[in-house]
């Protein structure tokens, strides 16, 4: 429900999203760069934070990368951060209507990423902020856009793949 310019998601979702003015820091940030999760919010029973680097180690273990935990701060931090929160919020407003399988959460897990994609390739929170790093690899490739513009069921069974890993994570995890 959007009350004045704030979305509440009630139920047990201790999210609380907001828009607010970028500003120039140097401690480590506490939310998303596009202001809308916070870091410390409650995913179940955990931190996002815990959330984003556990998540991270599955999909290291997964693809065989290594394992250094994330910098929070980085893009691949808030993607993370955003495709976790968007993926818990929507298993939240879902779950009572039916029972929720890995590819609906995969789906959610894609859009998250979607929005915090673009958001970072189009704001560069990196330059009105110096708690956010920039990216190591530009934004705006054509990869990476054509993904953003693909919906989850016609991404490549590769994409789909990654999206799958971070969902079953979330969808084992999360205790009630």
């Amino acid at each position: 429900m959007w009350v004045g310019g704030v979305l509440l998601i009630v139920h047990r979702v201790s999210f609380v999203f907001q828009m607010r003015s970028p500003s120039v820091s140097l401690s480590p940030p506490t939310v998303t760069a596009n202001q809308l999760y916070s870091y410390d919010a409650q995913v179940g029973n955990q931190t996002l934070h815990h959330f984003i680097q556990q998540s991270h180690l599955a999909m290291c273990k997964a693809y065989g990368w290594s394992s250094t935990p994330l910098k929070v701060g980085c893009f691949g931090y808030d993607n993370l951060a955003c495709s976790i929160a968007w993926c818990y919020t929507q298993l939240i407003e879902t779950i009572t209507e039916r029972s929720v399988i890995v590819e609906d959460a995969a789906a959610w897990v894609h859009d998250g990423w979607v929005q915090n994609y673009v958001w970072w390739r189009d704001q560069k929170p990196w330059k009105t902020n110096k708690a956010y790093t920039k990216p190591s690899a530009a934004l705006g490739d054509e990869r990476r856009d054509n993904l953003a513009l693909t919906a989850y069921a016609d991404l490549p069974e590769d994409e789909k793949e990654k999206d799958r890993v971070v969902a079953s994570y979330v969808l084992s995890n999360v205790k009630w």
